[in-house]
């Protein structure tokens, strides 16, 4: 494998950032019981890879959206949302300025 020295290393969500979040999510359901290391363990290394603002703009989505505590796929499934969005709503800022410029 080779290595391009201007390739920055992914940027990973710290443990405890990532806790706070998982926490948050757990106090807005709070009939379920608290989640062992384990499954916080899972659950970090399976999203530590994300940008922590799009992490937490999913965890305020699904404290807002969803009645029941979020399984993996489900939050992996929102921060992909959440960035198309984005990224559609940029494209049409984009575009808006374009048709500015030629009009």
């Amino acid at each position: 494998m080779t290595t391009d020295s201007t390739t920055s290393p992914p940027i990973i969500i710290k443990r405890s950032v990532f806790e706070a979040a998982i926490k948050k999510l757990e106090h807005a359901h709070p009939y379920r019981d608290p989640m062992t290391v384990e499954s916080i363990d899972l659950y970090h290394d399976r999203l530590k890879f994300y940008s922590i603002e799009d992490f937490n703009a999913a965890v305020d989505f699904l404290i807002d959206n969803y009645n029941f505590f979020p399984s993996i796929s489900n939050i992996r499934n929102t921060i992909e949302e959440i960035r198309d969005n984005r990224k559609r709503a940029n494209n049409e800022l984009t575009l808006e300025k374009i048709m500015e410029l030629t009009a």
